[in-house]
């Protein structure tokens, strides 16, 4: 194995709700693998923790403070990292929200909030950095298993997963002839603050766990990897897939 093929040195990446959870990861694991990092989010006490936190091991990081809805968020973004080290190599879509509801008592604002975040967004950053990026670049969207699965009270989140995967298969075929490559990572049961209320449930937990293949329930630690695989040299001929991160779930259950 040629250990090169998974070092990002020299890469410059963007990570998106780089302040909790899946992000934190990603981005401390990208920093360690060598890539610069820019990261966003709206918490400037945690973004500042995460780059603190990089910079002592030896990686090279800034911080982007900024509401993804805001309307100058994504020039805001681009324009940073370019100013900062002056080029984009890898985007990171990794920010989103969940907003639990039945579907027939969804309010339509669940829905729109969503999309909002977990498509819109990720949509719009994409395309602006398209331009900025060179072959060899990549750009990658955390998705969900709940895109493919039917789990109760998750209607619109799982819609706006869905279109993720969707996304990504398409743009996928758009951006390989630039040498461009486009993948998902869906995380299974991964214990993050998004779904710390339901984790307050001892029963919850269980269920889940008897579920899960590997016998536990993920932490952000576990799906770090995957995304870093596919920003690397390792995963230049893998286009379009959605990479499951889920312990066995639910593939076998």
């Amino acid at each position: 194995m040629n250990k090169a093929n998974f070092d990002l040195n020299r890469k410059v990446a963007i990570i998106t709700g780089a302040s909790s959870g899946i992000g934190v990861a990603i981005s401390e694991q990208m920093a360690g693998a060598g890539a610069k990092v820019a990261l966003v989010g709206r918490s400037n006490s945690r973004l500042q923790e995460v780059n603190d936190r990089i910079t002592e091991a030896g990686g090279t990081a800034i911080t982007i403070i900024t509401a993804l809805d805001e309307s100058d968020a994504i020039d805001t973004i681009v324009n940073s990292t370019l100013k900062a080290f002056g080029r984009i190599d890898i985007l990171v879509n990794s920010a989103g929200i969940y907003l639990e509801s039945a579907f027939t008592e969804c309010p339509t604002e669940h829905l729109t909030e969503q999309w909002d975040i977990n498509v819109r967004v990720p949509f719009e950053l994409s395309r602006a950095v398209v331009s900025h990026m060179s072959s060899g670049s990549s750009i990658i969207f955390i998705s969900s298993i709940a895109a493919r699965c039917g789990f109760a009270t998750t209607s619109a989140y799982s819609a706006t997963k869905a279109a993720v995967n969707a996304l990504t298969r398409v743009m996928a075929v758009e951006l390989a002839p630039k040498g461009i490559n486009v993948n998902a990572v869906a995380p299974g049961w991964i214990a993050t603050p998004m779904n710390e209320a339901l984790r307050e449930d001892q029963s919850v937990i269980e269920a889940a766990i008897g579920v899960i293949p590997a016998g536990r329930l993920g932490t952000p630690e576990d799906v770090a990897p995957a995304v870093v695989y596919l920003a690397s040299e390792g995963a230049q001929y893998v286009q379009g897939t959605v990479l499951e991160v889920g312990g066995g779930y639910p593939n076998i259950a």
